[in-house]
């Protein structure tokens, strides 16, 4: 099950970003595993339980809404999905156990899903919640069976993954969207009902380990730095390859322009690049890096990822006033600057031609003004940490009415979007197999490659003919 939900959201091939059939299974599948438990504790209005799926340092929006319902006045279930996830997000979690209004509780690994689904409504029915906050991975499963038996719990979905598709329309009352383009395919392809849908950005969160800086690996006396970042499949998939060669073409024209690039995935084929131009001086990827917030008070101006756009990196360079240049394909529009920020104080450039003169442009302002060329008004484009905490304060007292919300005429290419991500993974990430075969078990992993393969195919095939209808 695990195993389709993951190509689903990896391989867009359905023509809705849901899965009636699947979702319906899993609830019925709760229900039996739930059969014959009953409430330790009624509900309790100022008690919510936050199921996060991720628990990343800067990333994810787990901050965002804790620190939310911890200013209103809420106290806090936080269920972490796996022992091992300590570890990935010890800054968080060293913030959230030091609240006194917090209490974590985290699924043990030693027992199997079905104990563990169990082992989590006995805590979530014990602590007693009137509301619960999903913050999932597109595939979680246990948080699926767990949220679906909760019909006492009002459910708040929190879309991070808004560009595809997630498990978690059936267990959920509400859905927070923090763009114009997520609102859209919630409505548009998932069928959620405008009413369910609550449009919410979020800020960027400041914390002291993103903003203690780390410095750069080279002098940066009489450097002109741009940055980039964020995830590097959002810079794959693109034939033209237009994102680093416009960064390249303007790092071989200003010999004292630098690039950085800080991202998570599969780096290969950028390191190539890198060493196949001869950029190794002038062209720096950081990996991840967690004084993010500390890297944008550093560099001269931030350059938005293509083809696919950023999103908390772009806040960041906002919030901090930092000069920004984009790019966006004229059939995907929502794929903007504009229209992720809903302003059209910046805008992402029309053409590959553009996107590069604006990145020249950038390095000319830079070397005339410094650090100095910061732009006050962008600052004022995203909301604050107090004004999020009003609206989301509005929202919890069902005041549903300030939240309207009218598409603006957004579309979305599916045959383009499909293409994209049939590109990615056949000329950059090639990640299908052994990604998939990961999740098919020991089994699988232990036979022979052939054998290995014929059963993700035959997976694959007889999922995809099921229930793909090939675009």
């Amino acid at each position: 099950m695990r195993y389709c939900l993951t190509i689903a959201y990896e391989y867009p091939f359905l023509p809705k970003f849901y899965d009636e059939e699947i979702e319906a299974a899993l609830t019925k599948v709760a229900m039996q595993i739930d059969k014959g438990s009953t409430a330790t504790n009624p509900p309790r209005s100022n008690r919510v339980v936050f199921w996060d799926s991720h628990f990343l340092d800067n990333s994810g929006l787990t901050l965002q809404y804790v620190r939310a319902l911890l200013k209103n006045g809420f106290e806090v279930l936080f269920i972490i999905t796996s022992e091992k996830m300590i570890m990935r997000g010890l800054n968080l979690y060293e913030e959230l156990s030091s609240n006194s209004n917090v209490t974590i509780c985290v699924l043990p690994d030693s027992i199997d899903s079905t104990e563990r689904i169990r082992f989590a409504l006995y805590k979530i029915r014990e602590f007693g919640p009137s509301k619960g906050f999903l913050h999932f991975t597109p595939w979680e499963i246990e948080g699926f069976c767990v949220f679906s038996t909760l019909d006492e719990v009002t459910r708040y979905f929190i879309n991070l993954t808004d560009h595809a598709f997630w498990l978690g329309r059936k267990c959920s009352d509400y859905f927070f969207e923090f763009r114009n383009y997520g609102f859209y395919i919630s409505k548009v392809l998932r069928d959620i009902p405008e009413e369910k849908l609550i449009l919410l950005p979020f800020y960027p969160v400041f914390t002291k380990s993103n903003s203690s800086f780390q410095g750069f690996p080279f002098e940066t006396a009489d450097k002109i730095i741009g940055f980039g970042g964020g995830s590097l499949y959002k810079i794959y998939g693109d034939p033209d390859n237009t994102y680093l060669n416009a960064i390249k073409h303007v790092l071989e024209r200003n010999k004292d322009f630098v690039f950085l690039f800080v991202a998570g995935g599969d780096e290969r084929y950028l390191l190539k690049f890198i060493k196949e131009n001869g950029l190794q001086k002038q062209f720096f990827y950081l990996r991840r890096r967690k004084d993010i917030s500390a890297i944008f008070d550093n560099v001269h101006f931030y350059v938005d990822t293509y083809p696919m756009l950023g999103g908390l990196m772009v806040h960041y360079a906002v919030s901090k006033g930092v000069p920004l240049v984009g790019l966006m394909k004229p059939t995907l529009t929502w794929n903007s600057l504009s229209s992720f920020l809903n302003t059209n104080i910046v805008q992402s450039k029309a053409s590959s031609q553009e996107f590069e003169a604006g990145i020249e442009e950038l390095v000319h302002l830079s070397r005339q003004k410094g650090m100095n060329n910061r732009i006050e008004a962008y600052k004022n484009l995203i909301d604050t940490e107090q004004s999020f905490n009003l609206r989301f304060q509005l929202i919890l007292n069902e005041d549903m009415k300030n939240n309207h919300h009218e598409i603006m005429g957004e579309f979305m290419d599916k045959d383009e979007f499909l293409s994209y991500y049939l590109t990615l993974e056949n000329d950059y990430m090639k990640k299908f197999y052994s990604s998939k075969l990961s999740l098919l078990g020991q089994d699988a992993l232990l036979g022979s490659l052939e054998d290995g393969l014929r059963t993700v195919a035959g997976v694959v095939v007889n999922y995809l003919y099921k229930k793909a209808q090939f675009l």
